[in-house]
């Protein structure tokens, strides 16, 4: 298990896209139909959309999630009907999201 923790891997523990201060959040099957709605605003004007997709789950990686959420004033979390992902990223990455306990908004 130690060498799994320890192991760097890099950027491949997320798919990361844009730079800005609203953050969608989202994991697996949800990522292809957020990506497409995140293109549709963009053709409206709305290109102000940080997407972080990830796709490792574990181990955790607090360090690289927090410097991604670096300069993020909302965040939203995009996920299917279970919610278990947004019970994933409180319980995994919750000293990273207190800042914004107010301003997220699980999307189902």
């Amino acid at each position: 298990m130690c060498e799994i923790t320890n192991f760097d891997y890099g950027d491949y523990w997320a798919a990361i896209e844009g730079e800005d201060e609203l953050a969608v959040i989202t994991c697996g099957s949800t990522t292809g139909s957020i990506c497409e709605a995140i293109k549709r605003l963009s053709e409206e004007g709305v290109d102000n959309i940080k997407l972080i997709s990830i796709c490792l789950l574990l181990p955790v990686q607090q360090k690289k999630f927090a410097s991604t959420l670096a300069g993020v004033k909302k965040v939203l979390i995009a996920e299917n009907h279970s919610a278990q992902f947004n019970q994933y990223l409180r319980g995994h990455y919750e000293s990273c999201l207190m800042m914004w306990r107010h301003f997220i908004v699980p999307v189902h």
